[in-house]
């Protein structure tokens, strides 16, 4: 079954660039060097068991057009990675539903000290199908965080992604493509405050994916008229608010938004010019 959300994979026109923007973001940042067949180079952020993939390109005929295209317009949030523990049935059920899925591909890499890791990675076949692929790792967490000196608590305060959205033109139509590939029965709709959108959430684990149309301005239409229908914001928790906003003040890093959510919560949105594309979002209790 599908446990949680695994990664975001968050594509920088250039690496050392992106390293250097999310190091002021106040992330511990890695290099990790190439990645085996793709033609792309990566750098990662560990928070306490998911990450962040920043990924650029290096050859662009392997890497391939759309990812070349989409790097070279600024790049931004493309993949949701989802984890399963049997990528195989997984795949299987979804084809059952009227899917196209790839069957598990092997994957891997070797990390700069020189470790091997190991995973299965699926990805949608379809056309405009949603932004999620899916993996199954072969190598155990402690192995795939030693490829990091330091993860989460991050110093801007970030433990880990609590929410991802995605923005579309037809909630009703993405609900319905989001849970032929997901399972299950659809969410209820629910009202996006903070984003300005209607919108169906999906959980899995402590995340959450939420699909969402936009009923006026705000986060969900900037996005749309900027990018059109897609990822477009990240939301994190953080352990402290406040310092978190302490952070992005000290670095010059000033928010494109703040709101609060009908619990009462703060949330600061990074934009889209400081996080490559998307909103990278905080959220926390400041009282």
């Amino acid at each position: 079954m599908l446990t949680n959300v695994d990664h975001l994979v968050i594509v920088v026109p250039d690496i050392h660039t992106a390293i250097e923007r999310y190091t002021r973001l106040g992330f511990h940042v890695y290099d990790t060097g190439a990645l085996e067949g793709t033609g792309t180079r990566s750098a990662i952020v560990y928070h306490e068991t998911q990450h962040l993939e920043l990924i650029a390109v290096e050859d662009p005929e392997q890497a391939g057009a759309e990812l070349t295209a989409y790097a070279a317009a600024g790049g931004g949030l493309r993949w949701i990675v989802l984890a399963s523990d049997d990528l195989a049935a997984d795949a299987a059920a979804m084809r059952a539903r009227g899917v196209g899925v790839t069957d598990p591909m092997p994957c891997g890499r070797t990390t700069p000290s020189g470790e091997r890791l190991e995973w299965l990675l699926a990805t949608l076949l379809e056309e405009g199908a949603p932004p999620l692929q899916f993996v199954q790792h072969l190598t155990d967490l402690d192995a795939r965080q030693r490829q990091v000196p330091q993860r989460a608590p991050h110093p801007n305060g970030i433990l880990g992604i609590e929410r991802i959205y995605i923005a579309g033109t037809d909630l009703d139509g993405m609900v319905e493509a989001y849970s032929r590939v997901l399972g299950g029965p659809p969410p209820t709709t629910q009202d996006g405050i903070i984003i300005k959108a209607n919108m169906a959430m999906y959980t899995f684990g402590q995340s959450q994916v939420v699909v969402g149309e936009a009923y006026g301005p705000g986060p969900t239409q900037d996005a749309m008229d900027a990018r059109g229908p897609g990822p477009f914001q990240a939301i994190h928790r953080s352990n402290d608010i406040t310092a978190s906003a302490a952070w992005l003040a000290a670095h010059e890093v000033i928010p494109a938004a703040t709101g609060r959510r009908a619990n009462g919560e703060l949330v600061l949105l990074v934009g889209p010019r400081d996080a490559f594309g998307y909103n990278l979002g905080f959220v926390g209790r400041d009282d």
